[in-house]
């Protein structure tokens, strides 16, 4: 009420009637919302999936609490371009970038719509656009030291939609169909990396390199359903695919924004 949050009344529950263990650990089968969807984006060359990411979990989110019909599509390009964080500190580029940082962006600056700022996957200067929405706040599930549990997880995507998760995409550009779940949670040892700077670096347990929004989960797989940022025709599901839980390092930052209308 001190921020003149209005829920939409269809949004309202009775809590009585509410039976929360099921809510929070999930019903039978596959748990997703497909209203809430968005239109499944590209990011092209460029290492923009942070912002790509932010955008369909605030997307998601906004169709949930407020039941609007219109996608409301976000730039990416202006997160790239201009994002930063309130304090100031830039929030990302082609090169990667913080979810937590791009909604920090959205809170204080508000940013512009796709039409009006269209995506080039390029680090380009900012351009001055017409900020259009904004957000109310946006958190951490769990803790930053630890990996929040399935069940805090799911309860978050229960009351937002959607939320925000890095993982650890090795191997996932040829994704056919089924559940990715090759490396569990916390045993990326082996792995190494080429930096900027031309060095070789090996990666540690809890390794991440990429972002995912994740929309929903299928107890029936083990799995979670996320919605990547490589086109509709990455996978056999238009874009979406089944991480099974506790595998790629999914779900070690997961982040969640309340949409200003």
């Amino acid at each position: 009420e001190a921020k003149q949050f209005v829920w939409n009344p269809h949004y309202f529950i009775d809590l009585r009637l509410i039976d929360w263990k099921k809510i929070l650990m999930g019903a039978s089968g596959c748990t997703i919302k497909t209203s809430y969807l968005t239109p499944v984006k590209d990011q092209l060359s460029c290492g923009s999936c942070w912002a790509f990411s932010a955008a369909a979990t605030w997307e998601h989110t906004y169709k949930k609490i407020f039941s609007s019909a219109i996608n409301h599509n976000l730039s990416e390009e202006d997160m790239v371009n201009c994002g930063k964080t309130c304090a100031g500190d830039d929030a990302g580029s082609c090169s990667g970038g913080h979810t937590f940082k791009a909604f920090d962006y959205i809170k204080c600056f508000k940013v512009a719509t796709e039409a009006n700022y269209p995506y080039t996957a390029t680090n380009a200067a900012c351009m001055a656009k017409p900020k259009t929405y904004g957000a109310y706040w946006h958190g951490q599930v769990g803790t930053n030291v630890s990996f929040p549990t399935t069940d805090q997880v799911k309860a978050a995507i229960t009351l937002y939609g959607a939320v925000t998760s890095y993982v650890f995409a090795r191997g996932w550009s040829s994704y056919g169909t089924g559940v990715l779940n090759a490396i569990p949670n916390a045993a990326v040892t082996s792995y190494t990396y080429t930096g900027s700077d031309g060095r070789t670096y090996a990666c540690g347990a809890n390794y991440i390199n990429h972002a995912v929004t994740i929309v929903g989960w299928c107890d029936a797989k083990n799995a979670w359903i996320i919605k990547n940022s490589w086109g509709t025709d990455w996978g056999s599901y238009g874009g979406y695919a089944y991480v099974a839980y506790n595998t790629y390092n999914i779900a070690k930052y997961v982040y969640y924004v309340v949409p200003r209308p």
